[in-house]
């Protein structure tokens, strides 16, 4: 209802509405995507297209801890989120 009143009135611009609608296909697309199952896996296809974690069952260091054990384990970088 308000979304109506808003484009009734002349507050919202064309252009913005397409970005809204763009980006809410594109998200609604990837969430679809991301939990179909892969129609060639070799696990009767529980696989899914866009899996959350890499083949080996573990996340890599860089990704987990992307900032690297030396400044995490610092006292400075400590105190600082204090």
């Amino acid at each position: 209802v308000l979304a109506v009143v808003l484009a009734a009135c002349g507050l919202v611009r064309p252009t913005d509405v397409m970005v809204v609608g763009g980006l809410t296909a594109y998200l609604t697309v990837l969430g679809l995507t991301s939990s179909s199952p892969r129609g060639d896996s070799d696990d009767g296809g529980r696989a899914t297209m866009l899996p959350s974690l890499p083949p080996q069952g573990h996340v890599p260091t860089l990704v987990s801890n992307p900032l690297g054990t030396t400044l995490t384990n610092s006292g400075t970088y400590r105190s600082w989120l204090r």
